[in-house]
């Protein structure tokens, strides 16, 4: 992540994974973290690639 706007972050019922989206030459980009990286979690984003959507479904999949 550029330091760009974080929009629709949401944590997984686990607490362990946040997915969240910002916008990129105005399309949505979305991002899985893992929360539990010892790291910079925003620094650590992982893109799911060719999404226009996301959102948490049961037992923390995502749609």
């Amino acid at each position: 992540m550029n330091g760009g706007n974080l929009g629709g972050a949401i944590l997984s019922s686990d607490r362990r994974t946040l997915l969240y989206h910002e916008f990129t030459v105005g399309d949505p980009a979305f991002y899985l973290t893992d929360m539990d990286s010892d790291d910079d979690p925003l620094a650590l984003g992982r893109m799911i690639t060719s999404a226009m959507s996301a959102q948490w479904a049961a037992d923390d999949t995502v749609i």
